[in-house]
C-alpha cells in the first residue's frame, strides 16, 4: 500500500520541527557556554568586553554548530519516531499496510535535503564566520596576525622583530617530518618599520634555528649601497614552529569549495596538507552521515514497546551516537597523520554506521 501524501507531510513536518527545536537548544546552549568561557578564560587581563567576547562567539556558533548538526537530527528523529510509536500512530499506519521503510521515506529525505544544504549553503558560511573570528581572536587575544598564506606563488611568511617588519616568499617548503623545517629558494623583503624599505635578500634555502633564520647563499642588495654576497647570513626572529603552526590555514576556515584548491596549493608548495583533505571529505559526507543518524534512530524508536521505558531508549541511542562519534575522531586523527587514507578516514565510519542502521531495520521489518 502506499503511503498518503498527508501522512507524509505529517511525519516529515514533525521530525523537521523536532529536529528544528534540538537544534535551537543546542545554539543556545552552545553560543552562551562559548560567552561566558571566553569572558572567564580573559576577564583578568581586561582585554574584551562582554560584547567583544559575543561577538567572537557570535561568529564562531555557526562552525561549533555545524560538528553538533548529526546529534541534532539523531535526537530530534528519535523523538519524532519515539512520540510517533507510543501514541500508537506507527501501529495504526502499520496495521493499513504502510511499511517501516515508507514512514521514514519524509525522515529519510529531509535528512538528505539537510545534509546538501549544509554541504553547498551552511559551511561557506559558516567557513567565512569562522575565518572572522580566527582573525580577531588572534588580533584581540593573542596580540597576533595571520603569519602563513599559500598561494599560487608559493608560501609568504609574515614576522616582525624589534619593530622592524620583513616578509619572506618560498617556493617550497623542505618539510621532513617537522613543521616548516626548511624553506626553498627564499626572498625577504625587509623593512625599517613598517614600511620603510631597507633590504632585498635572495637565498638557496632558509632554515628556522630559533631565534634567527639561517640564510644559505645569500645576496643581500640594500636600498642604498652594492649587493654583498654570504655563504650564510642569520635574520633574527621572534617566530617559532608552534606559533607558525597555528597560525597555518585552518580547515574549518576554508569552505567545501575553497579546500580542493587550497589543498593543491599546499601540497604543491611541499606543506601536508593531510588535516584538509580529511576535513573536505567529511563535509562530503555529511548527507550520508544525516542519513545515518535516521536509521541508527529508527532502529530504537522502532521498538519502544518492546523496551521498559523511554529513558533506556534515549541512553541506548545516544550511546550509539557517541560510539559514532568517537570512532570517527579516530578515524579523522589517522587520516590526518596519514595512518590511513583520507577518504577511509572520513567515510568509513558514516557507511558503517549506515549499514548498521539499514541491517538492524532489515531485521527488525523483514525478520
Amino acid at each position: 500500500m502506499r503511503m498518503s501524501l498527508t501522512l507524509s507531510l505529517y511525519i516529515g513536518r514533525l521530525f523537521l520541527v523536532r529536529m528544528g527545536i534540538v537544534l535551537g537548544g543546542l545554539l543556545v546552549i552552545l553560543f552562551l557556554g562559548d560567552a561566558v568561557e571566553t569572558l572567564r578564560q580573559h576577564a583578568a587581563r581586561e582585554i574584551i568586553t562582554p560584547m567583544g567576547a559575543l561577538s567572537l562567539s557570535f561568529l564562531k556558533l555557526m562552525n561549533i554548530t555545524e560538528k553538533a548538526l548529526p546529534m541534532a537530527v539523531l535526537v530530534g528523529a528519535m523523538w519524532s519516531f519515539t512520540s510517533l510509536n507510543r501514541q500508537k500512530e506507527l501501529v495504526v499506519a502499520r496495521a493499513s499496510g504502510v511499511s517501516a521503510w515508507q514512514f521514514l521515506t519524509p525522515a529519510i529525505a529531509i535528512s538528505v535535503f539537510a545534509g546538501v544544504f549544509v554541504v553547498l549553503i551552511y559551511n561557506p558560511v559558516a567557513a567565512t564566520m569562522f575565518s572572522q573570528y580566527a582573525r580577531l581572536e588572534a588580533q584581540w587575544l593573542r596580540g597576533q596576525t595571520s603569519l602563513i598564506s599559500v598561494s599560487d606563488t608559493g608560501l609568504w611568511l609574515r614576522q616582525a622583530e624589534s619593530g622592524n617588519h620583513s616578509v619572506l616568499h618560498a617556493l617550497r617548503i623542505d618539510d621532513r617530518g617537522n613543521v616548516l623545517l626548511g624553506l626553498e629558494d627564499v626572498t625577504v623583503f625587509a623593512f625599517e618599520g613598517v614600511n620603510v624599505f631597507d633590504r632585498y635578500i635572495t637565498a638557496e634555502s632558509a632554515h628556522l634555528e630559533e631565534p634567527f633564520w639561517r640564510l644559505e647563499n645569500a645576496y643581500v642588495a640594500p636600498a642604498e649601497g652594492t649587493p654583498q654576497h654570504f655563504e650564510s647570513l642569520n635574520l633574527p626572529t621572534t617566530l617559532t614552529r608552534d606559533q607558525i603552526r597555528e597560525s597555518f590555514a585552518s580547515p574549518e576556515t576554508l569552505s567545501v569549495f575553497e579546500l580542493p584548491r587550497f589543498i593543491q596549493q599546499a601540497e604543491e608548495a611541499g606543506l601536508s596538507a593531510a588535516r584538509h583533505k580529511v576535513h573536505w571529505y567529511s563535509i562530503l559526507a555529511t548527507p550520508m552521515l544525516f542519513l545515518a543518524m535516521v536509521m541508527i534512530a529508527a532502529t530504537f524508536s522502532l521498538r519502544t514497546a518492546r523496551l521498559t521505558g523511554f529513558v533506556r531508549l534515549a541512553a541506548a541511542t545516544a550511546a550509539t551516537g557517541f560510539t559514532l562519534f568517537f570512532i570517527a575522531d579516530v578515524a579523522a586523527a589517522m587520516g590526518q597523520t596519514g595512518v590511513i587514507p583520507a577518504p577511509l578516514a572520513a567515510w568509513a565510519p558514516t557507511i558503517v554506521a549506515l549499514l548498521f542502521g539499514t541491517t538492524a531495520l532489515l531485521h527488525l521489518e523483514d525478520g
